[in-house]
């Protein structure tokens, strides 16, 4: 199987990139982390299936005793302006690169409420439920991401991805 990757930076938005997988058929749209610019929050568009919105998440951390969490579902704290509160299970993959250790999920279907949500947020915090036994090797890190522009890099991923 052979793998095309594209990375643009997406309009005027400066903090929204776009990488493209397999002659953009799979589009991520990602944004970093303001506290840890390794961590990353975004969402895939698949080509074929434009009605449904994965989520993607990255955190980082050095600690490679992580790699015993690879495959298991993790609780994960959102917080969408300090006011809206919630925790997903999720599924997570451990990758290494060199010394830096990220879990990543990007399986998790975003419903119409998450986006919503979004759209009308300007800052989301994540971070990994303190009573997980994998958040010690996070060190109680909370991820903060800035939606400027989410609801038009979303519209404009709906209108791109083709059926």
């Amino acid at each position: 199987m052979v793998l095309f990757l594209t990375i643009s930076l997406f309009g005027s938005y400066k903090d929204w990139e776009t990488i493209s997988f397999n002659r953009n058929h799979i589009k991520l749209y990602v944004l970093f982390g303001e506290n840890t610019p390794g961590d990353q929050f975004g969402f895939i568009k698949k080509n074929g299936i434009c009605k449904i919105t994965f989520m993607w998440l990255s955190l980082f951390t050095f600690d490679k005793k992580i790699k015993k969490f690879d495959g298991k579902i993790v609780n994960i704290d959102f917080s969408a302006d300090g006011k809206i509160k919630f925790t997903l299970p999720v599924s997570i993959s451990i990758k290494e690169h060199k010394d830096i250790f990220s879990i990543i999920s990007y399986n998790f279907i975003m419903g119409e409420k998450f986006i919503k949500l979004l759209k009308n947020s300007e800052i989301l915090k994540v971070q990994i439920d303190p009573n997980q036994k994998i958040a010690k090797y996070f060190y109680g890190d909370i991820a903060k991401f800035n939606l400027d522009g989410f609801s038009k890099v979303y519209k404009s991923a709906s209108k791109s991805c083709t059926q």
